[in-house]
């Protein structure tokens, strides 16, 4: 799976934000991943280069970020652009975030446990792109709602039906 590749090679370029990457390795990484957004075609290896860079800080790309955000069909590419919004920390995105807050429907069941435990008193619906939009909007310095990630379950079990009884077992 090329998509699945893609966002493992993303996922390690995108630490080169941790506290202990030196500056200059932050700024290789953007200026390599500047250079290869301006020649790549494929437009989910240009979205991923575009988060690659916005995680580096750079605010340049902050619009096709948000639009990332806004309308990618992938939950985990709208969770990663949240999270890329927070660290190019300009306040224009934050309108998006809180459109993201308030009305994405991917999600997830947080059980709170491992594969057959029972499952757990806060177990919920909830949404990574929300969960991502609020973190990155506290971190930007705004208010966010208690349980703000959660999703009505009414978004989930219409994706899940099929998925429940198209396999025999």
């Amino acid at each position: 799976d090329t998509g699945y590749v893609q966002n493992v090679i993303m996922g390690s370029f995108i630490y080169s934000r941790a506290s202990n990457v030196p500056a200059a390795e932050r700024t290789a990484v953007r200026e390599w991943a500047k250079a290869a957004l301006s020649s790549e075609t494929d437009k989910g290896l240009r979205d991923r280069l575009t988060l690659v860079i916005a995680h580096t800080g750079d605010k340049s790309v902050v619009p096709q970020v948000i639009e990332i955000l806004r309308s990618h069909p992938e939950g985990h590419m709208r969770t990663e652009a949240a999270m890329a919004l927070y660290d190019t920390k300009d306040a224009s995105s934050i309108p998006a975030l809180r459109q993201a807050l308030a009305a994405d429907t991917y999600a997830r069941v947080r059980t709170g446990g491992s594969p057959g435990s029972r499952p757990s008193p806060n177990e919920a619906v909830y949404s990574p792109v929300r969960n991502a939009a609020a973190i990155a909007l506290q971190l930007l310095g705004e208010s966010v709602p208690t349980d703000a990630e959660l999703v009505d379950a009414k978004y989930v079990v219409p994706r899940l039906e099929p998925l429940l009884y198209s396999n025999p077992m």
